[in-house]
């Protein structure tokens, strides 16, 4: 049995978490899937290695991409990169849009409702409601079109569906009125529903995004705590090396005040070594040849040798992330049946939309 921990990048909501714990429970070998929106995290436990290929794969198919939590590379780097120009992108498309979607308002509501004349005031509307449905939009539009092709759904899915439909149905009015009112069709456009929904829609992600870093906080204090770099000690030679670098059995040198990078025995000098990140003890305690000490832990005034013993994630400071994450991964049972309706909620408010127009089309009251 192998844990493996990904950080997945691409959740637009809660059902989409819900999608990857469905598509990847179909995987044989894949004994469960827990899978974190907020700290945009999955945990899967499968029974060998070769199927982290095939995880990977379902994730791709899926819209979503994925590299090894905590991996020190590049990709790290982009995904924080990326995740400050998506805060970027949302907040300057609710500018955007509701710049626009006042506009709208001011031509449909007030004060400038109905000038100059009804036909040319809806062609401004149009005008000005166009680059909100067709370009600030453009993802909710895409997702509307994706599930068209591949029956895959979420909330950004309703949202395309909905400002299409009003957008749509406006245009027709606008542009052929005369057809528009043979059909029966109300004379009444809705672009200013189509500019809000939008930027409120924009506005509630900037929000959400900026919620969602502030989970990880915690995470990246702890992760702060460990040291980058490392002395390594070698047939009486120092040198500084990463922290990814230190091996088992590697001895260690940490100066005055210098932090522990990995959990080990000290095996020579002697030091008072201030363990309050982990005990909360305020005095520091007095380590000596044949001690233990841990990762994140602060050196006093003393010079000490020690052989590494633990690294990584197995060290204690590793641990104490690793329940961390594991503790916002677990789903009470209300929250399970949370994730399981929202999976349900998109094709059911489509179906539901649907029925309801074919009742009204054929057996709605005639005009």
């Amino acid at each position: 049995m192998t844990t493996i921990r990904l950080d997945i990048q691409g959740m637009s909501c809660a059902s989409c978490a819900s999608s990857i714990e469905r598509a990847a429970s179909k995987i044989g070998g894949v004994n469960s899937a827990r899978v974190n929106y907020a700290l945009e995290k999955g945990v899967f436990e499968i029974e060998e290695v070769a199927l982290e290929e095939k995880l990977y794969h379902a994730l791709n198919e899926l819209g979503f991409s994925a590299v090894t939590s905590g991996q020190k590379n590049r990709n790290t780097q982009v995904s924080e990169e990326a995740k400050e120009r998506a805060l970027q992108h949302y907040f300057r498309n609710f500018v955007i849009a509701i710049c626009l979607s006042i506009g709208i308002f001011a031509l449909a509501m007030w004060p400038l409702r109905g000038w100059p004349n009804q036909k040319y005031n809806w062609l401004l509307q149009l005008f000005l409601c166009a680059p909100i449905w067709g370009l600030v939009g453009l993802k909710f539009q895409r997702s509307l079109l994706t599930f068209i092709k591949t029956g895959r759904s979420n909330m950004n899915t309703l949202i395309g569906l909905g400002t299409s439909a009003a957008f749509f149905y406006s245009a027709f009015l606008t542009l052929l009125p005369v057809t528009s009112l043979s059909l029966g069709l109300s004379p009444k456009v809705y672009y200013e529903a189509v500019g809000f929904i939008i930027c409120f829609v924009y506005l509630g992600q900037f929000y959400e995004e900026k919620a969602k870093r502030k989970t990880t906080e915690a995470l990246k204090s702890l992760l702060k705590l460990g040291s980058k770099n490392a002395l390594k000690v070698c047939d009486g030679a120092i040198s500084e090396i990463e922290i990814d670098a230190v091996k088992v059995g590697d001895t260690l040198r940490v100066k005055a005040a210098g932090k522990f990078p990995v959990d080990g025995e000290v095996i020579k000098g002697r030091s008072f070594v201030d363990e309050a990140m982990l005990s909360g003890e305020a005095l520091p305690i007095s380590k000596q040849r044949g001690d233990r000490v841990f990762a994140g832990t602060i050196n006093g005034d003393s010079v000490i040798d020690y052989r590494a013993v633990k690294v990584g994630a197995d060290t204690f400071l590793g641990q104490m992330v690793k329940f961390v994450e594991e503790a916002q991964s677990s789903k009470p049972q209300i929250q399970k049946y949370a994730d399981r309706i929202s999976s349900y909620f998109t094709p059911v408010v489509i179906a539901i939309s649907v029925i309801t127009f074919l009742l009204w089309f054929f057996l709605g009251t005639a005009p």
